[in-house]
């Protein structure tokens, strides 16, 4: 089951060094990502040459060369992308998108009595698109902003996206998703639209397109924006045109990392990492310390800039290669079996450890859940 919790906090900030009243005394080392043991992938796209036009936005072009790399922009469309997107356009991307990410054709349709175009008849027929009813659906109308993300939400429900149930929100996400709802209504969003902005905003996808502006409208090109950012979060693999990840590989990158950082390694409080992820709408740099910063280390040199996924108390869901909060304390998963998981940890006495156990009942008694960046593809049929 696919829970995307607030254990992210837990696992990064209270788990890293304990506040104690030497912390301001110690002498902080920096740690840096461990080279060439990253896995190596084979790419499919690697060789397809394609074209961004000069005008498209500076910050767009690695979205944009993406969408053109996988076909996803008709040529029509190609000439539009500092206009702002039509009721039509919009459902041919995500048509493109949806049969790409879905691996297959869509089968539904919706007749209109203005069009016959295929791809707004599908994208209806899936019910991620609407027209404006009576059977008449004006693909040539400029959509406002808030159209587009109650559009942007309902497709991301269709490819995979979790969104979590704000009831079962915790404390501090609670009140960020407060903040976002009071947001639009301040910003003088439609009621219909306030929920599913505050929803959305709750993820590292609308932070690519700048402030939202309810009755504004959004460019062709931040609408590829928003549909590439849903991409990588579904099914980042398949977007990068990778091959997929198995644990075996990550045993042998674990492996090598052993040898570079064996146990007895010291490893204190004084170890110092900082990475870089998404929360909510804007991308954090964090600091960490002691078994966080070799835990994270450790994740980041095996699977690189792959998003992380925070992941509910699910002792079956654990892989290799995923960081584990138990017990105020942070550690990296090399091995498992159904009762029990091998671990590596750094602080375990100030020292590097590799080969200690977990078993499942001590983990469901003192666990906080796992961070794994394995990527969350969606069912491919």
């Amino acid at each position: 089951m696919k829970r995307i919790l607030s254990l992210l906090l837990a696992l990064v900030t209270i788990l890293s060094v304990p506040i104690t009243s030497s912390a301001a005394s110690i002498k902080y080392e920096k740690v840096e990502k461990i080279p060439n043991v990253g896995i190596q992938f084979s790419n499919k796209l690697v060789g397809i040459e394609v074209e961004v036009p000069e005008d498209v936005y500076s910050y767009y072009i690695g979205y944009v060369e993406q969408a053109l790399k996988h076909n996803l922009i008709p040529k029509e469309i190609q000439a539009r992308y500092k206009e702002s997107i039509t009721r039509g356009e919009l459902s041919t991307l995500i048509v493109r998108f949806y049969e790409l990410i879905k691996g297959k054709e869509i089968s539904e349709r919706k007749k209109f009595t203005d069009t016959n175009d295929v791809d707004f008849e599908k994208a209806a027929g899936l019910g991620i698109v609407t027209g404006i009813g009576g059977g008449i659906f004006r693909p040539n109308d400029v959509l406002t902003q808030e159209q587009v993300v109650a559009t942007l939400y309902r497709f991301m429900e269709k490819v995979g996206y979790y969104f979590q149930p704000v009831d079962e929100l915790e404390y501090e996400y609670k009140e960020a998703y407060e903040y976002y709802l009071e947001e639009a209504k301040k910003l003088g969003a439609s009621s219909w639209a306030q929920t599913v902005f505050a929803k959305v905003s709750m993820t590292p996808v609308i932070c690519n397109v700048g402030i939202f502006e309810p009755k504004g409208t959004y460019l062709v090109e931040d609408v590829i924006v928003l549909l590439i950012s849903v991409f990588r979060e579904v099914d980042v693999l398949l977007l990068e045109g990778h091959n997929s990840i198995d644990e075996v590989k990550v045993k042998e990158q674990l492996k090598k990392i052993e040898k570079m950082y064996p146990t007895g390694t010291p490893w204190g409080l004084e170890k110092e990492y900082t990475y870089i992820y998404n929360v909510f709408r804007s991308p954090i740099v964090r600091t960490v310390h002691a078994c966080d910063a070799f835990a994270t280390m450790v994740s980041e040199s095996i699977f690189g800039d792959l998003p992380e996924r925070v992941i509910n108390k699910n002792f079956d869901g654990i892989r290799v290669g995923d960081i584990v909060g138990y017990n105020n304390h942070v550690v990296i998963v090399i091995d498992k079996t159904d009762n029990k998981i091998v671990i590596a940890e750094g602080n375990n006495g100030g020292k590097v450890r590799w080969g200690r156990v977990i078993t499942r009942e001590r983990f469901e008694r003192d666990g906080y859940g796992y961070v794994t960046r394995y990527p969350l593809v969606v069912e491919h049929y």
